[in-house]
């Protein structure tokens, strides 16, 4: 047996992309099971040799295709020809790319092709490469669909249309029963059993590392010390990256008396986010600690290991069911998070880790829940090392790759 691990992109080490690919190839390879990883043509020289990873992807998950038809086409066709065009273009393009990769790729029946990190415009290309396969001996194939097709979760998403077309495809397709598909959250597992009537499984997460139980905390060691406020991941809108300068400004005291401190992760994503620019500057006058380049596996989890309080001020669009690998690391290296309600984080805290919550986009409430992690922290940070175990024991390499196993 052999494993293809696909992800359009994986680019560098920023966002979860690596750590997926670097925990399921480690694991993989340690069972004696070859593991090839297919990332995007734009991959760093790090992840490829990290990774041993091919080249193959020409275009991201995002990739806008139709940029310059939102500037000509009539107001009521803005909305609907271009995410057309996108859908049209996206499954042009991967089907080539991976058309164009079976050379370097052994493909047999008994290969697992794991895309685990897929959206709307990547199912039918894929269930059509599938069935360019099947004379040859098709693959088996494991879908991820991480991704909420209702992304605005306050909107009608016509995303949602989208996936209940391509996903209709392959209810019919000949190649069906070579297909399992998975989410990582039971909420995202609701919302797509109602597009389809093809099973969909929850997956455990199998990037988390346990850091000790905690042990390995630079702050605050022996009651002393500040407690660090951490924000890590990239900078963005939908990460409540913008509320941060808020929080930090009211802190002031009590960062004067060294009572806490903060370090924040600060790469910015979207240059189009004025919110975010404005944020970074405003952190930077305040003095806040800003680590504003690409971080290694090494550098990003020695960040989390400082951390006293991990933030996650994340909006309710996406993150109402989507799942966070921020979250799950922090959980697992026994970290009190801050969240916000009705998210997926949210109702993690009812089982695993310890943390406070605040009603999503409100920077006052966002500073009551820190004041309260703060106040209540060492209570906290003894409840978030007790659960960490229970959170490691079900989600990692192995539970993953043995729940995608038993599906076939």
């Amino acid at each position: 047996m052999n494993w293809i691990i696909a992800d359009q992109s994986l680019t560098s080490y920023m966002g979860h992309s690596f750590e997926y690919a670097r925990a399921i190839r480690g694991h993989l390879l340690g069972l004696g099971q070859p593991a090839t990883v297919l990332a995007s043509v734009r991959a760093s020289r790090r992840v490829i040799e990290a990774l041993g990873a091919v080249p193959c992807f020409r275009y991201g998950l995002d990739h806008d295709f139709a940029g310059r038809l939102y500037a000509i086409l009539p107001r009521s066709l803005r909305q609907i020809v271009p995410r057309e065009w996108n859908y049209f273009r996206h499954r042009q393009g991967l089907f080539r790319d991976l058309v164009g990769a079976e050379s370097k790729l052994a493909l047999t029946r008994d290969t697992i092709v794991l895309f685990h990190t897929i959206r709307h415009n990547h199912v039918l290309p894929i269930v059509k490469w599938a069935e360019r396969l099947r004379g040859r001996g098709c693959p088996r194939f494991s879908l991820i669909l991480r991704f909420t097709a209702y992304p605005t979760h306050s909107r009608r998403s016509p995303t949602a249309a989208i996936y209940r077309r391509a996903l209709g495809y392959l209810e019919q397709s000949p190649v069906r029963d070579r297909f399992r598909l998975f989410t990582d959250s039971n909420r995202l597992a609701w919302e797509y059993r109602e597009h389809t009537s093809i099973p969909v499984a929850v997956l455990p997460i199998p990037h988390v590392e346990g850091g000790g139980n905690g042990q390995r905390e630079s702050c605050r060691q022996g009651g002393a010390g500040p407690i660090r406020l951490t924000y890590a991941g990239d900078a963005r809108v939908n990460k409540g990256f913008h509320l941060l300068p808020y929080l930090f400004e009211h802190l002031e005291p009590l960062r004067r008396t060294e009572a806490v401190a903060g370090e924040v992760q600060a790469n910015v994503r979207n240059d189009g986010e004025w919110e975010v620019k404005t944020a970074v500057r405003r952190l930077r006058r305040a003095g806040v600690e800003l680590v504003d380049h690409e971080l290694s596996s090494g550098d990003y989890y020695a960040l989390l290991d400082r951390a006293g309080i991990v933030l996650l001020p994340y909006t309710l669009d996406y993150y109402h069911a989507q799942t966070s690998g921020i979250f799950a690391e922090a959980v697992a290296r026994g970290k009190p998070v801050v969240v916000p309600r009705g998210s997926w984080m949210a109702e993690q805290l009812g089982t695993f880790g310890a943390g406070t919550t605040f009603p999503a986009e409100d920077r006052q409430g966002l500073l009551e829940a820190v004041l309260s992690g703060i106040q209540c922290y060492d209570q906290l940070r003894a409840q978030a090392v007790a659960r960490s175990r229970a959170w490691t024991g079900h989600h990692n390499p192995r539970a993953f790759v043995d729940t995608i196993l038993s599906s076939f």
